[in-house]
């Protein structure tokens, strides 16, 4: 399996937006901030 980087200014935002999208029910982000919390 290739890991596709489409542009490495937003690996970080795509990769939160991501684990967000798959996981909608545990995890949401912080406005503003590039950080994940499990969700209640």
């Amino acid at each position: 399996m290739k890991k596709l980087i489409n542009s490495v200014e937003t690996v970080e935002d795509e990769m939160i937006q991501g684990l967000i999208k798959a996981y909608p029910q545990y995890l949401k982000k912080i406005d503003g901030h590039n950080v994940v919390v499990r969700g209640t």
